[in-house]
């Protein structure tokens, strides 16, 4: 299992160990250091040593903000370290953990979520962290929240959206959740539209529980991931659409206006994203002025700005579908997980094996160097495009990775009382969740 930040990069392996590396100038990587991992020899491999999380702690799933990385753990606890300038880390103060000694373990704290209250599912993104509940409700601190003691655990209000909350997705700016009946609904900034609902106006915490669902044209949506100031949602025919900020053509429409912050640009004139005759998608990422999709034959695409202006796709017509390039992972391999950092983009293989591409500074590639390793250069990727040192599972026990995943996922429906979910939304949160 991955999970990218702005500038770090986080795996978790079959046994529930968290290692991280990339930039940790704030402790986000949790090794009690603020040095940074994978620009230099040594620093991977064996020489990159597990998360400490408490002892006999396993890692179920990691979320990682800008400068932040949160574990759910097998206990249903979380917990976050890393910056923690805006209560992000929902300690209810605002100091950064995770680059001083005796910091990690069991000295770091578990978030007060409430009494009686665990998580079981987390998203976490730019300056805030959220978790679904087990009660099907919802919780987020930081962008200003959880930096005092007074507005954390049951000083601090459960979201509730009016039905259960199956997945939150958490940008820059702005956070959406994916409800039971498979509506969406979206609060936080909309200065780009990214809130969905025709204008630029925000919408506070407050006012969650009056705003209307997304007009999505009838549509249910599986799955929702948030950029920058995008967001982009799988629907419950495996098509996709976006929305928000299209400066960079990250909307894939080939164009750069902005979509959703206008009337009449939602619901059914939304166009789906064109990813190929024939092809629909399994999963997503996004992140920065980017978006990636996993398709249905575990190919990979990406388009939007993923190298810092060097080369953006989707923002001229006839840049998607066909005509836009699948990212070569080598000779016989395909991918099973992307995720997406600012400038930077991993994938966990069909063989348990990870290869990351992309801008290299502070190690977020893991490859001890700091060489670019941009998708449109051929003698960078593919066979050429090395594995990380690092180890999710062995060749026996890959396959425990993916089921692991199944288990937890299954776990998590069944904590949350879901009963409206139809078996074919059952299967697919089970496989690419």
């Amino acid at each position: 299992m991955l999970a990218a930040g702005w500038d770090h990069t986080c795996a978790v392996d079959h046994m529930g160990n968290a290692r991280c590396w990339g930039d940790g100038g704030y402790g986000q990587l949790g090794q009690e250091s603020t040095a940074n991992i994978g620009d230099g020899p040594n620093e991977m491999g064996d020489d990159l040593q597990p998360i400490k999380l408490g002892r006999g702690r396993r890692v179920q799933k990691l979320a990682c903000g800008k400068f932040h990385t949160c574990a759910l753990l097998d206990d249903g606890f979380t917990k976050c370290w890393g910056r923690n300038s805006a209560g992000q880390l929902g300690q209810g103060n605002s100091q950064q953990i995770g680059g001083g000694a005796n910091e990690m373990g069991d000295h770091l704290a578990s978030i007060d979520l409430g009494s009686g209250r665990i998580a079981v599912d987390i998203a976490a993104g730019g300056t805030q962290s959220c978790a679904i509940l087990d009660n099907g409700s919802g919780k987020c601190w930081g962008g200003g929240v959880g930096n005092s003691a007074s507005q954390m655990g049951d000083n601090s209000p459960e979201i509730t959206l009016g039905q259960t909350i199956l997945q939150i997705a958490v940008g820059d700016s702005a956070a959406c959740a994916v409800l039971v009946d498979g509506s969406l609904k979206c609060w936080g900034s909309g200065s780009s539209g990214q809130l969905g609902q025709g204008s630029t106006s925000s919408i506070s915490e407050s006012q969650r529980m009056l705003i209307p669902p997304i007009d999505l044209g009838g549509r249910r949506a599986r799955k929702v991931a948030a950029g920058m100031a995008h967001m982009c949602a799988i629907l419950e025919d495996s098509s996709m659409v976006c929305w928000g900020d299209g400066s960079r053509g990250q909307l894939g429409h080939g164009r750069t206006d902005n979509i959703g912050d206008e009337p009449g640009e939602m619901g059914v004139n939304l166009p789906l994203v064109d990813v190929g005759t024939g092809r629909s998608v399994l999963d997503l990422s996004l992140n920065g002025y980017h978006t990636c999709a996993l398709l249905d034959d575990f190919s990979t695409k990406c388009w939007g700005d993923t190298t810092d202006y060097s080369i953006i796709y989707g923002d001229a017509p006839s840049e998607m579908g066909d005509h836009l390039p699948v990212v070569n992972l080598g000779t016989n391999r395909s991918a099973r997980q992307i995720t997406s950092g600012s400038w930077h983009r991993c994938a966990m293989l069909d063989d348990c094996s990870v290869k990351c591409w992309g801008q290299a500074a502070w190690g977020r590639l893991g490859y001890g160097d700091q060489v670019q390793r941009y998708d449109d250069n051929p003698s960078r990727m593919g066979d050429n495009l090395p594995t990380v040192d690092i180890t999710l599972a062995t060749p026996g026990t890959c396959l425990d990775l993916s089921f692991g995943l199944v288990f937890w996922t299954a776990r998590r429906c069944k904590m949350m009382f879901v009963q409206h979910v139809s078996l074919l939304d059952m299967i697919w949160l089970f496989l690419f969740d």
